[in-house]
């Protein structure tokens, strides 16, 4: 019996991840402009977030346990086609709460990153936190194209 709950469980656990996906929204609360959201959310119910701040698009992670330190070094990678691309960047957190993860996923000089994240169907980073425990966040990115396309265009 014992087996047969683990099973069921793991089972629900791993398609769990397996389905999650880009979700894409059009918000008006009433009060402000209308605004686009899109965020991706993993097994451990951390977010990944994309966000247009007048062109400029920001990924980003949020959890409620981030340690706040400046200039974390990141290692980023990409499932694309059949491998791993990593990259490295450094990294900040803000309010523990939320680390920007890519500055500016529209910049010339991220091209290579926007076409791996746009093309990807995993994606795995880890914050080298020099005072704090490292942290390891995986996403299943089914729908980043769409997601990216959709946050991209103006409202």
């Amino acid at each position: 019996m014992k087996k047969h709950l683990l099973t069921l469980f793991l089972t629900f656990i791993f398609s769990y991840n397996l389905n999650a996906q880009w979700v894409t929204k059009k918000i008006d609360n009433g009060l402000d402009e209308p605004y686009k959201i899109c965020y991706d959310e993993n097994i451990y119910g951390d977010l990944l977030k994309m966000e247009n701040n007048n062109g400029v698009v920001t990924v980003y992670v949020q959890d409620e346990t981030i340690c706040e330190e400046s200039d974390i070094s990141t290692n980023l990678s990409f499932f694309v086609n059949g491998e791993w691309k990593r990259y490295d960047f450094i990294c900040n957190s803000f309010d523990e709460k939320f680390i920007i993860l890519i500055g500016d996923l529209t910049s010339e000089e991220n091209v290579d990153v926007r076409n791996d994240f746009k093309n990807c169907t995993k994606i795995k980073f880890r914050f080298n936190y020099e005072y704090c425990e490292p942290e390891i966040y995986e996403f299943n990115m089914a729908g980043s194209t769409a997601a990216l396309n959709f946050i991209m265009k103006q409202l």
